[in-house]
C-alpha cells in the first residue's frame, strides 16, 4: 500500500495502479508518499530539480527532511530533474 499526498500530481497514481500497487490518497503532513509493508512505514519526499534548488536556498528542505526522519524509520528524498541544467537556467 502506499499514501499519496492530495498535491501529488495524478500521474504516479495512475503509474502505481497500473502496476497493480494498492495506493490511496490522502492529506500526508511531512512528505509526499508512505510505503507501508506489513508494520514498516517509509516516507517519501519527491522533488522536482527546481523546488529542490529552492527548498535548500530558503532552507525548507532541513526542516522538511528532519520531520521526516524524526516520524518514520527509514525516509527518503528523490529529487527528479537535472541539476546542471536547473542550475544553467537559473543562474546564468
Amino acid at each position: 500500500m502506499i499514501l499519496i499526498d492530495v498535491n501529488e500530481p495524478r500521474f504516479y497514481e495512475i503509474k502505481l495502479k497500473a502496476e497493480g500497487i494498492q495506493v490511496r490518497r490522502e492529506r500526508i503532513e511531512f512528505c509526499d508518499y508512505i510505503v507501508k509493508v506489513r508494520d514498516l512505514e517509509v516516507a517519501v519526499e519527491r522533488k522536482e530539480i527546481n523546488d529542490y534548488l529552492s527548498s535548500i536556498i530558503d532552507g525548507r528542505l532541513f526542516r522538511q527532511l528532519y520531520l521526516m526522519s524524526y516520524h518514520y524509520p527509514f525516509s527518503y528524498l528523490v529529487v527528479v530533474g537535472y541539476v546542471s541544467l536547473a542550475l544553467r537556467l537559473h543562474y546564468t
